[in-house]
């Protein structure tokens, strides 16, 4: 996988190449390393990096386009080695379990699906509209796709759901939506 990224222009954002190029290069060790290795880096170690901002550096736009392309191959490289590993259906009623905790914790209900913030939280009906979202997506396989969920955003609000349940949340849809391969 080609990862080269070009340096960011005027005013928009820019990653730390210094930190962009050692993720990169700790990532193509790990996903040409030997099958029956332990793994050192997944694809949820790779949703979640993050890297300091520095004027010039690489185009972040480009970073991150770079990085769900490597996800997307972490994690087609994970569902072939569980697979192997667990065999398709064992494989298949985890995926089926996580996505009904996810449902159920959804089915909950308007203002009451995640914990309320002690501050600022995700505004409630922003996230109750996307959970709806995601309930009708869990049911028939569509109605969203991966950058709609990697880019969903939510106004903050007193007494707002509690940001890390959301995100977690998120990542846990954005983990079912990989493993089906979308």
């Amino acid at each position: 996988m080609n990862l080269t990224f070009n340096r960011a222009t005027g005013r928009r954002p820019a990653y730390d190449p210094a930190q962009v190029e050692e993720f990169v290069e700790h990532a193509r060790r790990a996903y040409d390393a030997p099958a029956g290795t332990p793994a050192t880096l997944t694809s949820t170690h790779i949703r979640q990096v993050s890297f300091s901002l520095k004027r010039g550096g690489y185009d972040a736009a480009e970073v991150d386009a770079g990085l769900e392309r490597l996800e997307i191959a972490f994690a087609t490289a994970e569902r072939e080695a569980a697979i192997e590993r667990e065999g398709w259906e064992s494989w298949s009623r985890r995926g089926v379990a996580v996505a009904e905790g996810l449902r159920d914790r959804l089915l909950r209900g308007p203002k009451s699906r995640f914990r309320k913030a002690p501050g600022l939280g995700y505004k409630r009906v922003e996230v109750d509209a996307f959970s709806e979202r995601i309930l009708d997506y869990l049911a028939t396989g569509v109605g969203l796709t991966l950058p709609e969920v990697r880019r969903v955003t939510f106004s903050a609000a007193r007494g707002g759901y509690d940001e890390s349940q959301v995100d977690f949340a998120l990542d846990v849809l954005i983990d079912i939506m990989l493993a089906k391969g979308n």
